[in-house]
């Protein structure tokens, strides 16, 4: 499997098993609804998030579909989506 690794960030922890993913578009993206419903419809998953301020949405993928996701000319990059936790500091 070949994944341009400019669009990939996590490239090597990369596991057989599907993942949640944060995929941020490109900025001629107009409506981010449209776009990612296309995708999602094209290659067959779910959009969890949508995160318009980041022109971003949020996906389940396995590593099949990340590959293929990453030759769309409309994705910039895609991440693995992580859980931040605040602390207190003091």
């Amino acid at each position: 499997m070949k994944v341009a690794r400019s669009k990939v960030g996590s490239f090597s922890s990369l596991v057989s098993i599907a993942h949640e993913w944060l995929i941020t578009l490109t900025d001629d993206v107009t409506d981010l609804d449209a776009a990612a419903d296309a995708l999602a419809e094209r290659h067959g998953f779910a959009v969890s998030a949508r995160l318009g301020i980041v022109r971003s949405f949020v996906a389940t993928l396995p590593k099949e579909t990340l590959a293929e996701l990453s030759g769309e000319p409309s994705v910039t990059r895609i991440l693995r989506n992580r859980r931040l936790h605040a602390t207190a500091q003091g």
